[in-house]
């Protein structure tokens, strides 16, 4: 029990940290409104954190006030380990924390089942919605390397996709705008920027810039419309 605790949470909890992770009503999510306030790197006020939420690495997270983190949830944080053959690192200037670190704005919803992966960095603006089953992702396995050109006659010179050294990894901050959604089923990739108040199609695949204001969707992603009828400045 206490291996396939650790394995889940990233850090070796005893069996009652783990009911206070899985009690379920009102009095399961006071519990753990106090467990993890005293875990995380910063919790707001009225926070809500439901049942089956795992968060690795939690001193690296920080929500703001009312935010609300939806059953089995899961936050994935901390700087990104070292070992691997190479790492090719996107810009992203709007990210206002540091690598490893999850932040999350006031009044924001993380949905169910939805996956943080933040050892890139990812920062969500004030009231995002994140729609059940998103994945954001500030680090993943790349096909290639940008420092020197793999032979597919030989064999330990192409990048893999387990882990391990063999793999090139592809790192860059994700944000969300304040006031943006993203519908069901969204994955995000690293490096990537949604701009405030854009909305974000259920089942879309976001890489790269979204525009603030608008309305986009698809795989790969187009802009269907202005939200506003006009565009908008980001902030």
């Amino acid at each position: 029990m206490t291996k396939l605790i650790e394995t889940l949470t990233g850090a070796a909890l005893s069996v009652p940290e783990w009911a206070i992770i899985s009690w379920p009503g009102g009095v399961g999510r006071r519990l753990r409104a106090a467990y993890w306030k005293r875990r995380l790197g910063a919790m707001g006020e009225r926070c809500i954190i439901d049942v089956g939420v795992v968060i690795q690495s939690p001193e690296h997270v920080f929500l703001g006030d009312q935010v609300w983190l939806d059953s089995y949830a899961v936050l994935i944080a901390g700087p990104p380990g070292a070992g691997v053959r190479s790492r090719r690192i996107l810009p992203n200037s709007a990210f206002p924390g540091q690598r490893g670190q999850i932040r999350i704005g006031d009044r924001s919803h993380v949905g169910v089942h939805t996956v943080v992966q933040g050892h890139g960095g990812v920062a969500l603006g004030r009231d995002v919605a994140l729609g059940a089953h998103t994945m954001i992702y500030s680090q993943s396995q790349h096909y290639r390397s940008d420092d020197f050109e793999p032979d597919p006659d030989d064999y330990e010179s192409v990048p893999k996709y387990v882990a391990g050294p063999s793999q090139c990894i592809v790192e860059g901050p994700v944000t969300i705008g304040d006031g943006a959604a993203l519908l069901g089923g969204t994955m995000v990739l690293p490096g990537s920027a949604v701009g405030r108040f854009s909305v974000i199609g259920a089942g879309s695949l976001v890489q790269g810039r979204v525009l603030p204001g608008v309305i986009a969707s698809g795989s790969p992603l187009r802009v269907v419309k202005q939200r506003f009828g006009r565009a908008i400045e980001d902030r």
